[in-house]
């Protein structure tokens, strides 16, 4: 009866051993995560199930974990995905040229790095590649970027009600700019560090919205071998966001500034 009243809700026809169901959001629905066991045993059809990796590892009380499950993390466009998607079939030449360490003038490297610096403000996010991609302007990319980390705001939340994961990830960019050599979790709090606060850090971390650089004291033998577990950098892990999360914190700054003066 599921698969009949999908084909007709959807009015399309599934084919055994060839149709695909896609059940997106998948966090938002542990029962339905848990009855993919049996929609496996079926037999008939694949599936893919999406979500958020912030929220799928909370939601799983009272249900147990299909052990068919196989993981794929999935990480924002890199600058070769975000040109295959946007149709520049130049990153081979450039690809190429960089091979070859040789100049390539002044309208070349012009072109080039306005493709790059493109990118850094679109960012890998889908939603926000596709607006470019529709040819929304700049103000529109921005906008689907900013619902996106609304998403990650209140995902936070959900996790930590302090708000202190939320301090962690908004001060990133701040940090960065800063020069600092590391980064601090007292500096995003604006407390002193707790067990609590190292907790909640491995959720930050755990939810793979960041990238986490560690220092190496030696980099001449195994890198994990001389890993400074206590002197890290943070950064997202999409530098789209990155780009309007030091614009927000830019706005900010002239706001308090102007109130002030």
């Amino acid at each position: 009866m599921f698969f009949l009243r999908l084909q007709a809700t959807a009015r399309v026809t599934l084919y055994p051993g060839e149709s695909v169901i896609i059940f997106d959001e998948i966090q938002r629905a542990p029962l339905v995560r848990q009855a993919i066991k049996y929609l496996v045993a079926d037999g008939r059809f694949s599936y893919i199930e999406t979500g958020s990796l912030i929220s799928i590892k909370r939601n799983v009380k009272d249900i147990v974990i299909p052990s068919e499950e196989f993981f794929i993390q999935v990480y924002p466009m890199d600058y070769e995905e975000f040109m295959w998607a946007v149709g520049n079939d130049t990153y081979d030449v450039l690809r190429e040229l960089y091979r070859t360490n040789k100049p390539v003038g002044d309208g070349a490297n012009r072109k080039l790095m306005r493709d790059f610096r493109t990118y850094m403000a679109v960012g890998g996010m889908p939603q926000a590649v596709e607006a470019y991609v529709n040819g929304n302007n700049f103000e529109a990319i921005d906008k689907v970027k900013r619902a996106i980390l609304k998403l990650y705001e209140e995902d936070f939340y959900k996790i930590d009600p302090s708000g202190r994961l939320s301090k962690m990830y908004n001060s990133i960019p701040n940090q960065l700019s800063a020069n600092k050599k590391r980064y601090v979790i007292s500096n995003a709090t604006g407390k002193r560090m707790t067990n609590k606060d190292k907790e909640i850090f491995s959720e930050l971390l755990n939810s793979k919205t960041v990238l986490i650089s560690y220092n190496v004291t030696d980099p001449n033998i195994s890198l994990g071998a001389t890993t400074d577990e206590d002197s890290y950098k943070l950064y997202l892990s999409d530098i789209g966001l990155f780009t309007t999360m030091l614009f927000n914190s830019v706005d900010k700054l002239h706001r308090k500034f102007t109130a002030n003066y």
